[in-house]
């Protein structure tokens, strides 16, 4: 395999590149065993929904925001001040953060699709 220099230059910082002949794809389509393409996985999940939920419900900085968006009630200054930093955080995004099969998940405004699930850290 032959190697060319390349000058200098902002964008490659000199660095030689490989020359390698024009490979034609089509050529090579006999030589693969299988088709290639996008393939599905399916994830099983190894926790429940509900269990999750009650993990979710034993994290002290969960636990409360859970709480409140059940009662659907806001919480006091007091209350906000007396819980820890993850949980003021977590309970000052409560537009987009809500339970979805009990479970504590937070979308988007603009996009109800794109869900993110609140993991506890004793999951991480």
């Amino acid at each position: 395999m032959q190697t060319v220099y390349i000058a200098p230059s902002a964008n490659n910082a000199g660095i030689k590149f490989p020359k390698s002949p024009w490979v034609d794809e089509l050529d090579r389509t006999d030589e693969l065993a299988e088709p290639s393409g996008l393939r599905t996985v399916r994830l099983v999940p190894e926790i429940t929904n509900s269990e999750l939920a009650v993990l979710q419900a034993e994290v002290e900085s969960l636990g409360p925001v859970i709480e409140w968006i059940k009662a659907d009630s806001d919480p006091t200054v007091d209350d906000l001040r007396s819980r820890p930093l993850d949980s003021r955080k977590l309970w000052s995004q409560t537009p987009s953060v809500h339970l979805q099969t009990d479970v504590l998940v937070r979308c988007r405004h603009d996009d109800d699709t794109k869900v993110q699930l609140v993991v506890p850290m004793s999951l991480g």
